[in-house]
């Protein structure tokens, strides 16, 4: 019994010593709150499995940095291509078409591309957010 108190105290001190840093850290590479709130649930939920599973965990810190990065690449994995990334938007210098899918990073190819992918996006939004109404009509839509 005292073990498993023992292990409960373990994982309490270790959530709140590292809850903030963490979830800092998720919302630098995830720009929805709600889903950055789900990882940094999932991430704890794993480090509690492993104590479980009487897999104690070293360098917590660092494991659970590495978790949190599993799964913000599991996130950019789930989510499927927005409609607007597949519209053409340059022609190569064959003149073949070219989608805004091809030009940025894939999500796909670790958490490195899928970060440069998410800052890329946000960029260009806050950059179209700067045009005059008739101009950004012109990539978003009256």
């Amino acid at each position: 019994m005292e073990d498993v108190l023992t292990t409960d105290r373990r994982i309490s001190e270790v959530v709140e010593r590292e809850q903030f840093r963490l979830r800092n850290f998720i919302r630098k590479h995830v720009a929805d709150a709600g889903d950055a709130e789900d990882i940094l649930q999932d991430v704890f939920y794993e480090l509690i499995e492993a104590y479980r599973l009487m897999k104690p965990v070293e360098k917590v810190g660092a494991w659970l940095f590495q978790v949190a990065r599993n799964r913000i690449t599991d996130l950019f994995r789930k989510r499927k291509p927005d409609a607007s990334t597949n519209d053409p938007v340059s022609g190569g210098s064959d003149g073949e078409v070219l989608s805004l899918e091809d030009l940025l990073p894939s999500p796909w190819e670790g958490p490195d591309a899928a970060y440069a992918r998410t800052v890329l996006l946000e960029e260009l939004d806050a950059a179209i957010e700067e045009l005059p109404d008739d101009q950004r009509e012109v990539f978003c839509g009256p």
